[in-house]
C-alpha cells in the first residue's frame, strides 16, 4: 500500500511540474482513492488538486476531515499572491471550509 500511495502522489506531483496539470493529478489521486479510499495523504491531496481546479465543492469535501486544512488554504492564498488565479481559489475554499466547520 505505501508503494501506490509514494507512486501515485509522486506521480500526480511530475504531471503538475510538466505542465499536464491539476486535471492529470486529479485523476490519478481519484482513482488511487478508488483503491485506498481513507489514506489521509491521498485525501489531502486530492482536495488540494481540486482546489486548484476550482471545485470547491469537492475540495471542503475531503479537506473538512483535515484538521490543518484551513492553516495550509491561508498558506497557500499568501503563497499564491503573485498567482491571483490560485490565490483566490484558496481564499474562496477557506471560506467555504469556515461555513462548513462552523455548522453544528
Amino acid at each position: 500500500m505505501r508503494d501506490i500511495v509514494r507512486s501515485s502522489w509522486f506521480a500526480g506531483f511530475d504531471l503538475v511540474l510538466a505542465g499536464t496539470g491539476y486535471p492529470s493529478m486529479e485523476n490519478l489521486l481519484s482513482e488511487t482513492q478508488v483503491q485506498i479510499p481513507n489514506h489521509r495523504g491521498i485525501v489531502e491531496s486530492l482536495g488540494f488538486a481540486c482546489a486548484w481546479l476550482g471545485d470547491t465543492d469537492h475540495t471542503v469535501s475531503f479537506l473538512k476531515e483535515i484538521p490543518e486544512a484551513r492553516n495550509d488554504l491561508d498558506a497557500h492564498y499568501s503563497w499564491w499572491q503573485g498567482r491571483d488565479d490560485l490565490s483566490q481559489k484558496a481564499f474562496a475554499v477557506h471560506q467555504s471550509l469556515d461555513k462548513v466547520l462552523s455548522q453544528p
